[in-house]
C-alpha cells in the first residue's frame, strides 16, 4: 500500500484551516454576542434611570398623589390645548329647508309640565306633515338658555322600552323616526317621546310619530327657566326672547369660539379640581 504523503498534508492543511476559521467565527460571535448585551444592558439601566427622575420628578410635582393627579392635568392640558385649536364654528346638521312650520302641536300630541323650580318648558311644537317635511322622518331639538342663547344639553327621544340621548350643538340636535304606524283617526297615538336632561326636569312630549307611517317632522323648542328667569312662556306661539331659534329652518346657529373656550376653561377648572 502505498501512502501519498503530499495529499495527506494538503487534507491536514485544509482541515486546520477549517478548525481555525471556525474557531475564529466563534470567538467573533461571542465577542458579538457580549457587545451587544452590554450595550443592551447599559440602555436598560439608562432608561430605568430616566424613568425613576421622571418618577420622583412627577411626585414633586403633583405631591402625594402621584401619577393619578399628573394624568388629570395632562388631560386637562390637552383638552383645553384642543379647545384653542378647534375652528371658529361649530355647525349643526342642516334643517329642512323651504318649509313654513306650524305653530302648536297636533292633536294627538301631548305635552306634560314639569314642575320642577329650575326645568326645560316647551315653549313650541312645530308640525311638518309629508308635504312640509321635504322627505324626511325627524325628531328635532332646539335648547335655548333663560336668556335665549344656545344651550348645550342632552335632549332625549324616547319610547315604551327605549332611551337615547344626544348632546346638543349650538342648541340643536335630532334624532330620526322610524317604523310603529298609528291612525289618529281612530284615537292612536304614536310610540315617541322627547325631552331635555331628564323627565322629572323637563316638560315631556308624547305621542310623536310617524301617522300611517308617513315622513313627518315635529320641531320642539324648550326654554330653560330658572327662578330667577321670566314666567313660563305660552305653547303655541313663537319665543319672544331676543335671539331665540324658533322652529323655522336657521342657516347660522353656531357656537363661537370664544364661547366654546370659555367652556373647556370651565372643564379644566373642573379637572384640575378633582385632581387635588
Amino acid at each position: 500500500m502505498t501512502i501519498d504523503f503530499d495529499a495527506a498534508m494538503l487534507w491536514i492543511q485544509w482541515l486546520l484551516s477549517v478548525g481555525v476559521l471556525l474557531v475564529v467565527a466563534a470567538v467573533g460571535v461571542a465577542v458579538a454576542f457580549a457587545m451587544v448585551r452590554a450595550a443592551l444592558a447599559e440602555l436598560v439601566a439608562r432608561a430605568r434611570a430616566v424613568w425613576e427622575g421622571w418618577k420622583v420628578g412627577a411626585r414633586g410635582l403633583c405631591g402625594g398623589a402621584g401619577m393619578r393627579k399628573l394624568s388629570y392635568v395632562i388631560a386637562a392640558v390637552i383638552l383645553f390645548a384642543a379647545g384653542f385649536g378647534l375652528g371658529a364654528t361649530i355647525t349643526p346638521s342642516p334643517r329642512v329647508a323651504s318649509v313654513q312650520s306650524v305653530y302648536g302641536c297636533p292633536a294627538w300630541v301631548t305635552v306634560t309640565r314639569s314642575s320642577a323650580l329650575t326645568r326645560w318648558t316647551l315653549t313650541d311644537c312645530a308640525y311638518q306633515d309629508e308635504s312640509q317635511s321635504g322627505g324626511n322622518h325627524n325628531l328635532y331639538f332646539t335648547a335655548v338658555t333663560p336668556f335665549g342663547a344656545p344651550a348645550t344639553v342632552y335632549a332625549h327621544q324616547a319610547w315604551a322600552d327605549g332611551d337615547v340621548q344626544q348632546l346638543t350643538l349650538g342648541g340643536q340636535t335630532n334624532f330620526g323616526l322610524y317604523g310603529g304606524s298609528f291612525d289618529p283617526q281612530r284615537g292612536e297615538v304614536g310610540a315617541y317621546s322627547g325631552y331635555i336632561e331628564s323627565r322629572a326636569s323637563s316638560d315631556v312630549v308624547s305621542g310623536m310619530g310617524l301617522p300611517l307611517n308617513r315622513h313627518v317632522n315635529f320641531i320642539l323648542t324648550f326654554q330653560q327657566v330658572t327662578p330667577a328667569s321670566q314666567p313660563t312662556p305660552t305653547l303655541g306661539a313663537p319665543t319672544s326672547v331676543p335671539g331665540a331659534p324658533t322652529a323655522t329652518p336657521a342657516s347660522g346657529d353656531y357656537v363661537t369660539h370664544g364661547e366654546f373656550r370659555d367652556l373647556l376653561v370651565k372643564t379644566l377648572i373642573d379637572v384640575l379640581t378633582k385632581g387635588r
